[in-house]
């Protein structure tokens, strides 16, 4: 992955996104995110899992706090795996300010009790919500998983020495991502929560 979101002050403690590249590890000035265009513009340029990840995101997020746990649960451990990985090859990035905060002061691991907390509480008085909040956060995890399985196919191949993939391996696995929607679409257990879902 080229760039990665990040609050926009970290000294407020602020959750506005701001995109920077990876070239910061070079020390290079972070570019806005006006720089990068909009998010379906950015997947023209991903392989499959990881444009997969970037189009489901802001619909989930905007759907219920299942995805919102899900990633702020998961954030500190990728973050800390991703610093170390890249630090490998550029042994300063993890101790770059952005890093530095973010693992002295927790900032990840207060996102997720935040996370938690709001979302026990909407749950408590909206119990109907459970179940796409579940299945929401196991959608976004799923994507998730499937953006740090290119990652690690990206370290393997480059290990072995194997060109990167072409564009047919992203286009299976697409496939294979929506015929697995399609047949959960088609499960009785779906039809009966839609039906569930629009009585409610």
């Amino acid at each position: 992955m080229r760039w990665t979101a990040i609050p926009r002050d970290i000294s407020t403690d602020s959750n506005s996104p701001r995109l920077i590249p990876a070239s910061c590890a070079a020390g290079r000035t972070a570019l806005d995110e006006e720089e990068f265009g909009e998010p379906g513009e950015l997947c023209h340029y991903l392989e499959a899992e990881t444009a997969h990840f970037v189009r489901l995101a802001p619909r989930l997020y905007a759907r219920s706090l299942g995805p919102w746990c899900a990633v702020e649960m998961m954030s500190a451990d990728w973050m800390r795996a991703l610093a170390d990985a890249l630090s490998v090859h550029f042994p300063h990035f993890k101790h770059e300010q952005y890093f530095e905060d973010c693992f002295s002061q927790k900032i990840e691991e207060r996102h997720a009790a935040e996370a938690l907390e709001v979302t026990q509480l909407v749950l408590k008085a909206r119990p109907e919500l459970l179940h796409e909040t579940l299945r929401d956060a196991k959608m976004i995890a799923e994507a998730l998983d499937g953006v740090w399985t290119h990652l690690d196919r990206i370290a393997r191949n480059a290990s072995a020495g194997v060109a990167p993939p072409g564009r047919s391996t992203a286009e299976r696995h697409r496939a294979r991502v929506l015929a697995r929607h399609t047949r959960e679409k088609a499960s009785p257990a779906h039809a009966a929560t839609a039906q569930y879902g629009r009585v409610s």
